[in-house]
């Protein structure tokens, strides 16, 4: 990613627009939409089948494992059937209806993933009815984003025309606020945007981990009390929310036929092992207590935020807990915190040995800018490639 950020820099607006419309033609052409379509457009469209094979040529490939220059992408039926270079090429036969676009001097590279956003759950921050990413109620496990997404929503394409091409949809709201899905951003319904098999199937579930330190009150200068006894309710409700679907589990199994109990029954996938639990948490303490919770519920467990990651780093290696880093461009917590904390947070966590995903700072409007935020991580300790 910083390799692209450099050459636009160095090149300046025609360059940068190179570099974007290569990029824009690439991801289009894999989908099979018209570029004109991808770059910005009032609703979404999905794209009719491919009906002839496409040839990329004489472009620098980027592939996870190694970059190939003058290289060739070939898609047919709306797939990437062959990626080569130029010898590859040369024992290929293709059909008269082949069409070969010249990418000389330019990149492509794969779809990049948004792991964490609320794309198609929310249009206008000021407008509240286009705010569908939160449910009433303290813990709603049965609330499903994806239900939710509205594929006509115009921040869809543009950031799809950024080079985003799948994306975690995450509801937010209170401690359990329901369960997160992967989406494609392409399709006429939220079943056609489903990237899973079944449109039914969820990645997991989302919580939101009480925060550790209670802040003093303002007036005060003293302990909010009710705030630490709010933190001590939320968490022995967590408990008995899965103790409760535990047994709500094994009565199932035991008397079968009986009454269905809508927010238990979507836990069960969770306490079985088929689905992770997305836990939000960013200071050492709450990492260290959502750590013990998944532990102790004997879940499979991914961190979400994790700015103090690296200060538990034993922790989750241990557990194998990745980390979904949120975002590079934004501002450090603390005052004493060294100002390029968040930028350097990926490498140090890849210097731990923790395995992490980078994710935008924003999770709406500014998903776009994930290609940029992956960059200032390569600027601030990881390679290119890593990024």
């Amino acid at each position: 990613m910083q390799k692209i950020m450099k050459q636009s820099t160095r090149g300046g607006a025609g360059a940068h627009r190179g570099v974007v419309s290569a990029v824009v033609v690439g991801l289009c052409v894999a989908m099979g939409l018209p570029a004109s379509t991808a770059t910005g457009q009032d609703l979404t469209v999905t794209a009719p089948a491919q009906d002839h094979a496409i040839v990329l040529t004489g472009g620098t490939v980027h592939l996870p494992d190694r970059d190939i220059e003058k290289g060739i992408v070939v898609f047919g039926g709306g797939e990437i059937t062959t990626v080569g270079d130029a010898t590859a090429l040369a024992r290929m036969s293709f059909s008269e209806d082949t069409e070969f676009i010249n990418v000389a001097g330019q990149h492509v590279y794969p779809g990049l993933i948004a792991p964490m956003t609320r794309l198609g759950l929310i249009e206008v921050g000021a407008v509240r009815a286009t705010h569908d990413y939160d449910e009433l109620g303290e813990a709603t496990p049965e609330v499903r984003a994806i239900v939710a997404v509205n594929p006509d929503s115009t921040i869809i394409p543009v950031t799809r025309s950024n080079g985003v091409l799948l994306a975690g949809v995450f509801p937010q709201g209170d401690v359990v606020p329901g369960r997160a899905s992967v989406i494609k951003l392409e399709g006429w319904t939220w079943e056609d945007m489903s990237a899973t098999a079944d449109p039914k199937t969820d990645a997991g579930l989302v919580i939101n981990w009480p925060a550790a330190r209670v802040n003093t009150n303002r007036w005060t200068g003293k302990a909010d009390d009710d705030r630490e006894e709010q933190r001590r309710w939320s968490i022995a409700d967590l408990r008995e929310l899965f103790d409760s679907a535990r047994a709500y589990a094994s009565a199932k199994d035991h008397r079968p036929g009986g009454a269905t109990d809508l927010r238990l029954e979507a836990l069960i996938p969770i306490l079985e092992g088929r689905q992770r639990a997305f836990i939000n948490a960013n200071d050492v303490e709450q990492i260290q207590d959502a750590v013990a919770f998944a532990i102790e519920q004997g879940i499979d467990m991914v961190l979400t935020g994790g700015r103090d990651a690296t200060l538990c780093a034993d922790l989750l290696i241990e557990h194998d807990i990745p980390v979904i880093v949120q975002g590079t461009h934004r501002f450090p917590k603390r005052a004493d915190s060294p100002h390029d904390a968040p930028y350097s947070l990926p490498a140090r966590l890849r210097d731990a040995g923790v395995k992490f995903a980078i994710n935008s700072a924003d999770r709406d409007g500014n998903i776009r800018n994930l290609p940029h935020e992956a960059a200032m991580a390569a600027r601030y300790g990881l390679t290119d490639r890593e990024a």
